[in-house]
């Protein structure tokens, strides 16, 4: 820096030139905290020089010769005047930024996601990415009450075109309730998701897969070993669901009363749910502990969340099982198909499940509390031993160390 000089004109300013490999401010003959700082490189910049409760402020009002001299000396005597009347402009200009950013679509997403999604869903996650991969990545500066229903239909019909309509759906879901907190949050007046329709019809699916169809999925499973074939195998036997079998804990297991308890924050009902566990499924889960707890499928390299990557090994399934068109989550309609056959009552199904729906409702199902432990430890008896006879042979779990791997690898000996 070079000692500060004075400018008193537009033509003053006009007329300083730069310092080779210096800047150098200047101020204002006339206004008050006014300066202006020159760059070698020849840029000059105007802004507010102040003091607040003893601390050095400064404000930069815009550049010459785009700010002219007079506009500047009115927006400096603006700032001055609030610092008379004792208010920081430096801090309100940060907060207005601030605010400013927050009304954007991709400072709304971290907001959203950090103060709602996070402590009130489980699957924050999954609603992070599909935010931020349909919409912040098409909208990220643009203010929220730009955004209009014609831009949303447009984004959702790209996904749809892409051949993902249940994908549209949840995406159409998660951006109107996304809207619906903005709106709630006094961010934009209105949703832009009002009045549209889902993207796509669905069907609900119907796919149960045949007593062929089963053999091949649990055997070709035995190849797959540890930890997909485990959790595969464990999916038949208590029809839970993935993410319920994937995130099970040591703790949540009581193998003296063989049952598998789940709190309600694990489960998709958020309703605790007491699962008996056959022999067979005692057997894995017991073989499990032996390689990891207190998370029996734990992600590789984070032992703190469970496992993922289902979408890789299910192509493995599919190729060594030779079954096609079905996804996991068929096994839990597999199961309560085949109990039904059984003949097993259709609310113990349910309980099975952990669904709410079934024969028993209105004040009988809000004064009926009974667990149907019992019942459902004897109805999935029944299709264990179905499945053991389907097999062929017991479902026995051997210990087999796998050279290859830090982890061990269980094989069925069928």
């Amino acid at each position: 820096m070079i000692s500060q000089t004075r400018f008193s004109s537009q033509a003053d300013v006009e007329g300083i030139q730069p310092k080779t490999m210096l800047q150098f401010d200047l101020t204002d003959g006339r206004q008050r905290g006014l300066c202006l700082r020159v760059s070698y490189g020849g840029t000059k910049t105007y802004f507010v020089a102040y003091r607040f409760h003893g601390h050095q402020r400064r404000i930069t009002l815009g550049h010459h010769p785009h700010l002219k001299l007079k506009d500047a000396r009115s927006e400096a005597n603006t700032i001055l005047a609030m610092v008379d009347r004792g208010e920081d402009p430096a801090a309100q200009k940060i907060r207005k930024r601030q605010t400013e950013k927050s009304n954007t679509l991709s400072g709304a997403v971290v907001d959203y996601i950090n103060n709602y999604a996070k402590p009130n869903t489980r699957s924050w996650q999954t609603t992070q990415r599909i935010l931020e991969a349909n919409f912040v990545s098409r909208w990220r500066s643009i203010s929220l009450r730009s955004i209009d229903k014609s831009m949303v239909r447009d984004a959702l019909e790209d996904i749809a075109s892409n051949g993902h309509p249940s994908a549209a759906n949840k995406a159409l879901a998660i951006i109107r309730k996304f809207f619906n907190w903005c709106v709630e949050e006094d961010r934009c007046p209105s949703s832009p998701c009002n009045g549209l329709r889902m993207p796509a019809k669905l069907k609900s699916r119907q796919r149960v897969l045949s007593e062929q169809e089963i053999r091949s999925v649990l055997t070709s499973a035995k190849s797959l070993g540890y930890p997909f074939g485990h959790m595969v195998t464990l999916m038949f036997l208590t029809a839970q669901r993935r993410s319920e079998v994937a995130g099970i804990t040591e703790s949540e297991i009581n193998f003296q009363s063989a049952l598998w308890k789940l709190a309600p924050e694990r489960t998709k009902s958020n309703r605790s749910h007491v699962v008996p566990l056959m022999p067979s499924a005692a057997a894995i889960i017991a073989d499990c502990c032996r390689v990891s707890r207190p998370l029996l499928f734990p992600a590789r390299g984070r032992s703190n969340r469970p496992v993922s990557g289902f979408s890789k090994w299910k192509q493995q399934l599919d190729r060594s099982s030779g079954v096609r068109d079905w996804c996991l989550h068929d096994i839990r309609r597999t199961v309560s198909t085949g109990l039904g056959e059984l003949e097993v009552l259709p609310h113990v199904i349910d309980r099975v499940l952990n669904h709410s729906t079934g024969k028993i409702g209105g004040l009988a199902k809000t004064y009926n509390c009974y667990e149907y432990v019992s019942e459902c430890r004897a109805a999935l008896k029944l299709w264990e031993n179905y499945l053991t006879n389907l097999i062929g042979c017991e479902l026995v779990f051997t210990e087999n160390t796998n050279t290859n791997s830090s982890l061990k690898f269980f094989e069925y000996s069928y």
